[in-house]
């Protein structure tokens, strides 16, 4: 059988508000993902979540109680999280030059946190 090419990870910040029908396109495509490799036990498809989600779901599922070790429950614990978050997207322009781009280029750089939580 031919390699799969892996899913994208998933991306809370792709757009601005409530990310639910986001996540809920993103794990149909894992389990597309996880069907098509033919993995059926929990741990492989509980570290493929985890592994293909990203390092940004990594961070939000390491804070997590309750998500004990099967599969479903870490799909659970997600939706939870992830069903009541809205996230607001912040852009933050420097001067080229400032202190604070002496180390870096002329980009733009963002800051990513839930609505109602401070930088």
């Amino acid at each position: 059988m031919t390699e799969l090419t892996p899913i994208p990870p998933f991306d809370p910040f792709e757009q601005a508000g409530s990310v639910a029908p986001q996540w809920t396109r993103w794990k149909t495509r894992l389990e597309y993902y996880i069907d098509a490799r033919g993995i059926t036990v929990d741990s492989p498809k509980r570290a493929l979540l985890l592994h293909l989600a990203g390092p940004v779901v990594q961070d939000i599922f390491a804070t997590l109680q309750d998500t004990r070790t099967a599969y479903k429950d870490a799909i659970t614990a997600l939706d939870t999280y992830i069903s009541a978050k809205e996230f607001t997207v912040r852009t933050a322009h420097f001067s080229p030059g400032s202190p604070s781009t002496k180390r870096t280029d002329r980009s733009v750089h963002y800051a990513f946190t839930p609505s109602g939580q401070k930088l």
